[in-house]
């Protein structure tokens, strides 16, 4: 494998990982809580996705990719 797909599959456990905690606790979902979900620290986590906002971005963007490709 190599270092770009490793950041890649990396970057979607993360965010399967944000999906469980998001989906489980709602708006109430904290940083410590998907970090602890995906078995890494707080500034892991942050050093990924900057902050929440961050995170959500992604989260959006993986949910619209995934919509967009289920019309087409």
């Amino acid at each position: 494998m190599t270092l770009l797909q490793d950041r890649d599959a990396r970057r979607e456990a993360l965010l399967a990982a944000a999906d469980a905690v998001v989906q489980r606790d709602g708006a109430s979902a904290s940083m410590a809580s998907i970090a602890a979900e995906a078995g890494i620290t707080k500034p892991i986590l942050y050093r990924h996705f900057g902050d929440k906002g961050g995170l959500y971005a992604a989260l959006t963007e993986r949910h619209t990719d995934r919509l967009l490709e289920a019309l087409t």
